[in-house]
């Protein structure tokens, strides 16, 4: 089984995604977890590293098709790691095929998002070969309540600013949001739960926002 924890900067995947395979293991599962882009791991996600990097750089100027694929070859360089190692293997993911989707979204008017997510759908699955989600998790955090949470984050090893380039991109955030919203009405990527991190913009302990996902997944896997 494949999960992948998605959700715009600063919702808290990468802790939500350890706590989960953290559990998961101590179950008895045999689980791996991989955080993308691969930023020190593949060329491709050290392009993605170098061009997030930087504020007002290259990447505002470059197509978000040839971003879009750029992500996807990262994926592609990663599929060893993304294959299987047994029948009963659960692989988390922290951001994965929804989040290419939705920050390169995050770049397009919301009229082409549904069309933009489709031709990424056959470029990461068809033309690519990865594995499709069997879950997706979002964590659906308002953007305005991300930006904050954003300003704690510890240090990147690919950028000296607080903020990288999508992260200090509100407009990028806001679609990039919208975008997720438009993905688990359709089942654009794979399956969806949804985990609010803010209900009425009161933020969640992130205890409670892992124990949700724990039992989203603990359900998924007795289903």
């Amino acid at each position: 089984m494949l999960i992948a924890i998605e959700g715009i900067d600063g919702a808290g995947k990468g802790t939500v995604a350890a706590g989960l395979a953290e559990h998961l293991g101590a179950a008895g599962h045999p689980v791996r977890l991989i955080s993308f882009p691969r930023y020190q791991e593949t060329a491709a996600g050290r392009m993605i590293g170098g061009l997030l990097g930087v504020r007002d750089g290259d990447i505002d100027r470059m197509s978000v098709e040839f971003l879009a694929a750029l992500f996807a070859e990262d994926r592609r360089q990663s599929a060893d790691l993304l294959a299987a190692q047994s029948p009963d293997e659960i692989l988390i993911c922290d951001r994965f095929t929804a989040s290419n989707a939705a920050f390169q979204c995050g770049r397009l008017p919301p009229e082409r998002h549904a069309d933009f997510i489709a031709w990424l759908e056959d470029l990461e699955f068809a033309r690519f070969g990865t594995r499709r989600p069997d879950l997706n998790i979002w964590l659906d955090v308002p953007p305005r309540v991300s930006r904050g949470l954003v300003a704690r984050k510890a240090k990147r090893s690919y950028t000296e600013d607080t903020h990288d380039a999508n992260e200090a991109n509100a407009e990028l955030q806001d679609r990039a949001s919208a975008a997720y919203r438009l993905m688990t009405e359709n089942g654009a990527m794979g399956a969806w739960a949804r985990v609010e991190v803010a209900p009425g913009d009161v933020l969640r302990s992130i205890e409670d926002i892992r124990a949700e996902a724990i039992t989203i997944v603990k359900h998924r896997l007795s289903a």
